[in-house]
C-alpha cells in the first residue's frame, strides 16, 4: 500500500483553520439572503420606513434595497415612502462607515455599495481596500488547501485501485510520487501565504485594528 500524506502531522502554522471558512461562507449566505429577502406582508403594513431605511443602512445595503422593499409591499397594497426611508438610511449609514466596519466588510468579501457621505468615505474606503487585500490572501489560501486535499484524494483512489488490482504498482507508484511532489510544492506555497497574512495582521494590529479571525 502506498503511503499517503498525513496533513494532521503538519506544523500548527500550516493547518487549516475550518472555524474561519465556516464564517466566511456563512457571512457570504448572509449576503446571499439579504440580496433576495425583502420585507414581510407585517413589516409593509407597519409602515415604519424610517425604522426600514435606518436597518439597511446600518447593513451597508444599496439604495436600490428600497425598489426591493416597494415591490414587496405592492402584494399587499401599500405603497412605500422612499422619502423616510432615505432620512433612515442615512442614518444607518452613518453607523456602517466606520474605519472598523470597513476593515470587516472588505475581509469578509462584501461588495462596497457607494453609500458613504463624502466626509466618511475616504476613512471607510481605505480600511475597506485593507480588508479586501486580506480577504484574497485567505482566497488564495483556501484555493492551496483544496489542491492539497483533492490530490490526497486522488492518492486514495490509486491506492484503492492498487489493492483491486486495476492499476499496475509501477504506473501507481509514478502518479503518487507525482502527487506527492505537487503537494510538497503546494505545502510551500501556504507557509509563505501564511507568512504572509500573519505578517499583514501585524501591520493591521500595528495601526489599530481589531484583531480579525486568524486562519
Amino acid at each position: 500500500m502506498l503511503r499517503k500524506p498525513d496533513i494532521a502531522t503538519l506544523p500548527t502554522s500550516l493547518k487549516y483553520n475550518y472555524a474561519l471558512s465556516f464564517t466566511v461562507t456563512g457571512l457570504l449566505l448572509i449576503a446571499v439572503l439579504q440580496s433576495c429577502a425583502s420585507l414581510s406582508k407585517q413589516e409593509c403594513l407597519q409602515g415604519d420606513w424610517q425604522g426600514i431605511g435606518e436597518r439597511d443602512g446600518t447593513l451597508g445595503r444599496p439604495f436600490s434595497q428600497f425598489d426591493k422593499h416597494a415591490k414587496s409591499c405592492q402584494r399587499v397594497s401599500v405603497v412605500a415612502d422612499r422619502a423616510l426611508w432615505l432620512k433612515g438610511h442615512r442614518q444607518g449609514a452613518r453607523q456602517y462607515c466606520t474605519r472598523a466596519n470597513g476593515l470587516i466588510a472588505g475581509n469578509s468579501g462584501q461588495e462596497y455599495n457607494k453609500i458613504c457621505e463624502l466626509d466618511q468615505e475616504p476613512v471607510f474606503l481605505s480600511a475597506y481596500r485593507l480588508g479586501r487585500h486580506r480577504y484574497y490572501l485567505l482566497k488564495q489560501r483556501r484555493g492551496i488547501l483544496r489542491s492539497i486535499e483533492y490530490n490526497q484524494d486522488k492518492i486514495s483512489n490509486v491506492n484503492d485501485q492498487l489493492a483491486k488490482g486495476e492499476m499496475d504498482k509501477d504506473d501507481a507508484r509514478r502518479e503518487v510520487d507525482n502527487l506527492v511532489s505537487n503537494n510538497q510544492s503546494l505545502l510551500e506555497d501556504l507557509e509563505d501565504l501564511t507568512w504572509k497574512i500573519a505578517r499583514f495582521d501585524q501591520k493591521l494590529e500595528k495601526a489599530d485594528f481589531a484583531p480579525l479571525p486568524r486562519p
